[in-house]
C-alpha cells in the first residue's frame, strides 16, 4: 500500500512538473479546444446531415466514408511538403486558420438560401467542405504529436528525467475529458432549438435549421479561436529543438 501511495505521489509530482512547461500548458489548452469541437461534431454530424441538409441514407453513407478517404490521401500527399516548408507551430496555425475559414462559408450559404437547387452540386460542396475539415484534423494530430515529443525533450533537459508517458498521458486525458463536452451540451441544445424525437426531415422549424446551421458552422469556428490563440503563444521552432537535442547529447 505504501509503495502504491509513493508511486502515486511520484506520478502527481511528474504531472505538476510537466505543467510548469509553458509550451505544454498551451498544447493542453489547444488540445482541449480541439477535443471539444471534435466531440460536438461527432455528436451532431448525423443530425445535421438528416435535418439540416436533408440527405438520404446513401448520401449520408457516402459523406461518412468519402471525406475521410480523401483527407487521408491529401494528408499523405501534403504532409511532407508542409514539414519541409514550415515550422511545426506554423503548420498548426495554418490548419487552425483554414478550419475557421472552412467553417464560415457553407452553412451560412444554406441558411441565407444562396446555394443552388442542384442537389448533386450541393452534395459535392458538402463533401469538399468536410474533406478540408478532416484533412486539417489529420494534419493537426500529426503536428501535435510531434510537438509533444519535442516537449518531452525540453522536459528532459530541464529536469534530467525523460517522461514520455506523463506528457502524452496528460495531453490525452485533457483531450478525452473535453470529448465528453459534446454529449453534455448537445441534449440541452437540441431541446433549446426545439428538435423533437421522431421529427421528419423537411418538416422541422426554422429555429432548428438556424440552430444547427449556426452551431455546426460559425459556432465551431468561434470555439476554434481558442486553439489558434494557443498556437500563437507556443514558442517552439526547429532551431530551438536542435539546440535542445544538442544540449541533451552533450
Amino acid at each position: 500500500a505504501s509503495g502504491a501511495a509513493h508511486a502515486g505521489r511520484n506520478m502527481l509530482r511528474d504531472v505538476f512538473s510537466t505543467f510548469r512547461n509553458k509550451n505544454f500548458r498551451y498544447m493542453v489548452i489547444l488540445d482541449m479546444g480541439i477535443g471539444g469541437i471534435s466531440s460536438i461534431t461527432a455528436t451532431l454530424l448525423m443530425v445535421t446531415y438528416v435535418y439540416f441538409w436533408q440527405l438520404d441514407a446513401i448520401q449520408t453513407s457516402l459523406l461518412f466514408a468519402g471525406p475521410i478517404i480523401l483527407a487521408v490521401l491529401l494528408s499523405a500527399v501534403f504532409s511532407r511538403s508542409l514539414n519541409r516548408l514550415f515550422e511545426k507551430q506554423q503548420i498548426l496555425r495554418l490548419t487552425c486558420a483554414l478550419s475557421i475559414i472552412n467553417l464560415l462559408w457553407l452553412t451560412p450559404l444554406k441558411l441565407l438560401d444562396l446555394l443552388p437547387d442542384n442537389s448533386s452540386l450541393v452534395m459535392a460542396l458538402i463533401c469538399a467542405n468536410w474533406t478540408v475539415h478532416t484533412t486539417m484534423i489529420i494534419l493537426r494530430v500529426i503536428v501535435v504529436q510531434s510537438m509533444l515529443a519535442d516537449i518531452v525533450d525540453e522536459q528532459e533537459l530541464a529536469t534530467g528525467k525523460r517522461k514520455e508517458g506523463v506528457v502524452f498521458a496528460a495531453a490525452f486525458f485533457s483531450s478525452k475529458f473535453m470529448g465528453a463536452f459534446g454529449y453534455v451540451i448537445v441534449g440541452p441544445f437540441l431541446d433549446l432549438i426545439g428538435l423533437q424525437a421522431g421529427a421528419q426531415p423537411g418538416e422541422v422549424s426554422s429555429t432548428v435549421m438556424w440552430g444547427l446551421g449556426l452551431l455546426m458552422g460559425p459556432g465551431l469556428a468561434i470555439i476554434m479561436l481558442l486553439p489558434i490563440w494557443m498556437s500563437f503563444k507556443l514558442n517552439m521552432s526547429h532551431a530551438s529543438h536542435l539546440e535542445v537535442r544538442q544540449a541533451l547529447s552533450e
